[in-house]
């Protein structure tokens, strides 16, 4: 009787493993059951439609809130839950219309047909540009410079028997934004700060950078050390608080380093000369820029010979800054340093 269990056990294991080398690969992957590139057309499909998409500003979890995405166009690309986005071809790249959130597919492509998906698992990745964000293997074939400002989720969808409707995750900011205010001190011994002309920021991200799918949608390729890029901010804006001025603009994130950071504008002594083109010259130190932050930076120019700190605000992508002295909420920190004033090219 021994023998004979010993037997069937035997002969059980065998038949499973005959059964299980008899099945292919794709008997396990979910998304379609091919591993990305093509979909089986012998499955049933059912229709995806869309909630209203979002986009989150950051902030704090019990606080943050997400608003419908205006406008625009968005790239929708479906990958099977458990593809190699380096390698698969999307089974789905489609293009939408969004207008205060709502998708709907974008009529002038008339080869586009309405989503539909067999049973399975899947990840809907959600891309705003549609034009820039079009990775090709994983990564986008065009580039992120300053100034450009790339939206991204990725949302894990299951399909079982039916039709579903998706809430695709809020869009994410995947650039920086940062502000300058410059501003005239109490203690200074000028009479007149004039509006400034032009910033620099110096050793800044370099662009272009690309755009990995991933995480959170995706995100950019950032240097492990800071490069030799300049950022310029040429459009300053007076404040309601008098002799102030502001300036701000989207940047590429950046490593954990220091930057130069110098100022042209104009200064008048009071010693009847009038208005002296200068260039304020000062230093951030450790300073990274992550990705949907706001960074509100502040500098007062008090007597030009003893110089003044730099202050920092960080705050959520929409995030209350400087305003009329007051500030916002958060903490401010002291970043950094101006030391030098330049006058028509001498050490004043």
């Amino acid at each position: 009787m021994k023998e004979k269990r010993i037997k069937i056990i035997i002969g059980a294991l065998f038949a499973l493993l005959a059964w299980q080398t008899g099945c292919e690969m794709s008997d396990y992957l979910p998304g379609g059951g091919t591993g990305g590139g093509s979909l089986d057309e012998t499955k049933t499909r059912y229709p995806v439609t869309f909630a209203p998409l979002t986009l989150d500003e950051g902030g704090e979890e019990a606080t943050r809130a997400a608003r419908p995405l205006p406008s625009g166009k968005l790239r929708l690309l479906v990958y099977g839950a458990y593809d190699n986005i380096k390698e698969a071809t999307p089974l789905a790249d489609l293009l939408y219309t969004v207008t205060d959130g709502v998708l709907a597919l974008d009529v002038t492509d008339p080869v586009q047909k309405p989503l539909e998906l067999p049973a399975g698992e899947y990840h809907f990745y959600a891309l705003v540009p549609s034009d820039k964000l079009a990775p090709k293997n994983g990564t986008a074939t065009a580039a992120i410079g300053h100034g450009d400002d790339p939206l991204a989720s990725r949302t894990p969808v299951t399909i079982a028997t039916q039709a579903v409707y998706v809430m695709l995750n809020p869009l994410t900011h995947k650039t920086s934004r940062v502000e300058f205010v410059v501003s005239r001190g109490e203690r200074a011994t000028f009479a007149t700060l004039g509006q400034p002309t032009l910033m620099t920021l110096y050793s800044q991200t370099a662009d272009p950078v690309a755009f990995t799918l991933g995480e959170g949608g995706g995100a950019l390729t950032v240097p492990d050390k800071a490069e030799t890029d300049t950022v310029r901010m040429e459009q300053f804006e007076p404040m309601a608080e008098a002799q102030t001025f502001r300036t701000e603009r989207l940047v590429l994130p950046r490593p954990l380093s220091d930057f130069m950071v110098n100022i042209r504008t104009t200064i008048d002594k009071g010693d009847g000369t009038g208005p002296q083109d200068c260039t304020l010259r000062g230093r951030v130190y450790s300073r990274m820029f992550d990705p949907g932050r706001y960074y509100h930076f502040r500098l007062r120019v008090n007597d030009p010979a003893e110089g003044g700190d730099i202050v920092l605000l960080v705050t959520p992508w929409n995030g209350f800054g400087w305003d009329d002295n007051t500030g916002g909420e958060g903490i401010y920190i002291t970043v950094g340093h101006w030391d030098k004033i330049t006058y028509n090219d001498d050490i004043g």
